[in-house]
């Protein structure tokens, strides 16, 4: 399992659930909203990670992102 939070600038606050509705529904990934411009992704593995980060990097402009485990 791997777990990331990604926190978006205030800005972009309006994108996050639209980003969790695009990839919260596949089974491998979790995302949890912890407030309106933060969130924790957990995935079964690296290639499900590498796919979120890349829609996050895509979808918000400026964005940071923490790996937890």
């Amino acid at each position: 399992m791997k777990a990331i939070q990604v926190c978006v600038s205030f800005d972009e606050w309006r994108k996050v659930e639209d980003f969790i509705n695009t990839y919260g529904h596949d089974e491998d990934i979790f995302i949890y909203q912890i407030d309106s411009v933060s969130f924790l992704v957990v995935t079964e593995g690296e290639c499900s990670l590498g796919y979120v980060i890349a829609g996050i990097e895509m979808m918000f402009k400026e964005v940071n992102i923490e790996k937890i485990r």
